[in-house]
């Protein structure tokens, strides 16, 4: 008796799906063939407080990526979008982004035309 409810279940879940659902399929499919972004990131040392991210740039276009920066342990996030210039590289730190980097916080790169880039706040600069 669980099988034909186990079959039934399973053909109202993939036939009556709508058009959305195939839709958000198809993306998460294609969103892991995106490339990889053009973008490289190093910290250096803040006059100030914390740490700089350095991010370059490295395409031939300006790209504007929504980044997320989280400290887990605090509990604080902040989204920002940043706009970079092409072949530049931007500094993004205390006075830029009323932010103090520290040691493991989490940092996202989002744009839609390649995959997401997890980075993390290094503990110590080479």
């Amino acid at each position: 008796m669980k099988t034909p409810c186990l079959l039934f279940l399973f053909v109202l879940l993939f036939v009556g799906c709508d058009s959305e659902m195939g839709t958000r399929l198809e993306n998460h499919w294609t969103k892991s063939e995106l490339p990889e972004p053009p973008l490289k990131v190093t910290w250096r040392e803040s006059l100030v407080s914390g740490l700089v991210m350095q991010v370059t740039n490295t395409s031939d276009t300006d790209l504007q990526f929504i980044v997320d920066i989280k400290n887990i342990p605090l509990n604080q996030q902040k989204n920002v979008a940043f706009y970079l210039p092409a072949k530049k590289m931007k500094e993004y730190g205390i006075l830029e982004l009323d932010w103090t980097f520290q040691t493991g916080e989490e940092i996202i790169f989002k744009h839609s035309d390649y995959k997401t880039v997890f980075k993390r706040v290094p503990r110590t600069l080479h």
